[in-house]
Order: structure tokens, then sequence, then C-alpha cells
């Protein structure tokens, strides 16, 4: 992902992916964390997962700022701030 001219198509691919996979809600808005450790095991793997795919999909470069994001969702805001 190059710049803001890319960020939309970028955008909308990894969207896509997400919703394909039901874990779109973990990047639309803050969810918060189950207190059960059951509940709590399945939304850190759904959490990691979306990481993962937001991850793969952008330059090595910008993964770096990605340090103090913690759940799917901050990364997602955090691109979006940045672009």
């Amino acid at each position: 992902m190059e710049g803001f001219s890319k960020y939309s198509p970028w955008k909308e691919h990894i969207k896509l992916v997400l919703m394909l996979n039901k874990i779109w809600d973990f990047a639309e808005k803050a969810i918060k964390k189950p207190t059960t450790c059951k509940e709590l095991e399945v939304y850190e793997v759904l959490d990691m997962k979306v990481n993962l795919i937001i991850l793969v999909g952008i330059k090595d470069s910008l993964i770096p700022h990605f340090s103090m994001e913690k759940t799917a969702h901050e990364m997602w805001e955090y691109l979006w701030n940045l672009f």
C-alpha cells in the first residue's frame, strides 16, 4: 500500500476479506473483551486473525507503526487516520 491513492482500494479489499471470514466487526468497531476464559480465547484468536490480515496487506515499512496498537480495531483506526 503506497499512500492515500492506494488506501481506498486496499481498504475495500481487506474489508471484503474480513467480511468473508465473518470478522469485519473486529476492525470496524471496538469490541469489549469477554470475561470468561473460553470467550476470551475465541476473541483473542479472531482479533489476531484480523491483525494478521491487515499486516499481510501493508508494506513492511508500515509495520513498525503498529507496535503501540493492540487490537485489530486500533490498527484499522490507525491506518484510517494515517491515510
